[in-house]
């Protein structure tokens, strides 16, 4: 891990896009709550794309319109992001 700084990350975004290209909703649970959590804008970023490419866009829109009254602008901005 300190050898390779940002592994983790790195690491964590190709699942997250991953989970989005195999398409399965099983996946919502984890990626929703992913959302909520995550303090970091490109996996937010990465969560949000892959929860609507498994069709779960309505349940996204209402955790990311949340998120845009996050204290931290970071957060805000990634979450009206739009791709």
């Amino acid at each position: 891990q300190k050898a390779c700084p940002g592994a983790e990350r790195s690491l964590k975004n190709r699942v997250l896009i991953a989970l989005g290209d195999i398409g399965d909703g099983k996946a919502s649970t984890f990626l929703l709550d992913h959302l909520r959590r995550t303090q970091d804008g490109r996996l937010l970023n990465n969560t949000a794309i892959s929860l609507g490419k498994i069709g779960a866009k309505g349940n996204a829109i209402g955790v990311l319109k949340e998120l845009i009254a996050d204290p931290k602008a970071y957060i805000r901005i990634n979450a009206d992001y739009r791709s």
